[in-house]
């Protein structure tokens, strides 16, 4: 009786919408991916013309092959609508995409859809899905537990993706490597992060917008070392507000712009370069010889194991208190020598002198406990 069917659409709605030139929209979008293909025909009989509007029993059957071939899908809807020949269904929806074993269709195979009408058999030749309806197969990404799931259930080919519910991630197939490869877990590296940026100066921010209350950490928990390795020209900087207080040059200068606490023991040099200390152009070289133009202050004792030299000046001990001032030899057998015996050794506290050849001069008064022995006579 029905001599053929005029196909105007074969659609299959996927999670981007309708796919192909279908008008219309078999459901609104949703947050889950549609299940449905949009179909609509014109249906005639053996003389070519439109069947008698009323109502007709449709069965539908999806096979992998234009002739015979394996049943992958049957559907029936009854009492579909026919109107001057024309008639529109949901494919799918009736009885979902699922083979005999309950498995969804594999719509990355080429499949052909037969179309039965009241029982009067199935009408050749078979219709051809095209490639549209292949965007179907998206909906595999929400279906399967693992990777032999995914791989059983349908054929893998490279490029074919499936959400993992057990882990919650995304995997693609690598039919090159013949492998799952996990999309959702981080790959890459700093550097392909940082190419991303193209000519603009990369930066990173770290604010709160996912309301962190933390700053920036980094932590290693292996042996080896974080090193910053600044290979050209630029410098290595630390700012606060835009303000910069620590700058590492790329010639190893390293400058500070604020005050620097140094706690516990610290070493400055490695014993074959000077140490200068600039406040004061203070200067201690690699023997530990110190010079400098500035005051040295200091609360406790100046020891020096060979000796102390004091030049260059005028030399003050004890010149701002009312302390007494000892010159200690050490030990009693010990000599005290004043001068060098070339020039005047001046005593000023009682304006007392004793010349390089010995001889005192003085206006004060010469007290001892004990006896004085003079080489010389001694004029009063």
């Amino acid at each position: 009786m029905f001599k053929r069917i005029f196909h105007t659409t074969l659609a299959v709605l996927t999670i981007f919408g309708a796919i192909g030139p279908a008008p219309f929209i078999a459901q609104v979008a949703r947050a889950e991916s549609p299940s449905t293909i949009s179909y609509q025909g014109r249906l005639k009989d053996d003389d070519g013309l439109a069947v008698t509007d009323g109502a007709y029993d449709f069965t539908f059957r999806l096979y992998d092959a234009l002739a015979a071939g394996n049943l992958e899908w049957t559907e029936e809807q009854d009492a579909v609508t026919v109107t001057d020949g024309y008639f529109s269904v949901q494919l799918g929806s009736v009885d979902g995409f699922l083979d005999g074993a309950d498995d969804e269709v594999d719509f990355s195979e080429p499949l052909f859809l037969s179309i039965e009408v009241d029982a009067d058999g199935e009408m050749t030749p078979r219709v051809a899905i095209n490639s549209v309806a292949y965007a179907y197969v998206s909906r595999s990404a929400e279906s399967f537990a693992s990777e032999v799931a995914a791989e059983t259930a349908a054929e893998v080919y490279g490029g074919r993706l499936y959400y993992n519910e057990t882990d919650g991630n995304l995997y693609v197939y690598d039919a090159d490597a013949v492998d799952w490869v996990d999309v959702t877990a981080a790959s890459g590296n700093l550097d392909d992060s940082y190419n991303n940026f193209g000519a603009s100066a990369a930066l990173v921010e770290v604010d709160a917008d996912e309301g962190q209350t933390g700053g920036l950490e980094f932590e290693s928990t292996i042996a080896g070392n974080i090193i910053f390795d600044l290979q050209s020209t630029g410098d290595f900087v630390v700012q606060d507000g835009g303000a910069t207080f620590i700058t590492f040059s790329d010639t190893g200068t390293a400058t500070f712009g604020g005050a620097v606490t140094l706690n516990g023991q610290n070493t400055i040099g490695d014993g074959g370069d000077t140490v200068a200390i600039n406040s004061s152009d203070w200067d201690i070289d690699a023997t530990g010889v110190m010079t400098g133009i500035g005051a040295i202050t200091t609360d406790g004792l100046l020891t020096g194991t060979l000796g102390a030299t004091i030049s260059g000046a005028t030399t003050s001990i004890n010149a701002d208190s009312n302390f007494g001032t000892n010159i200690n030899t050490g030990t009693s057998t010990g000599a005290l020598s004043l001068g060098g015996g070339l020039g005047t050794v001046a005593i000023n506290s009682s304006d007392w002198d004793i010349d390089a050849t010995g001889a005192m001069t003085g206006i004060g008064a010469i007290t001892a406990d004990g006896i004085a022995t003079f080489a010389a006579n001694v004029n009063a």
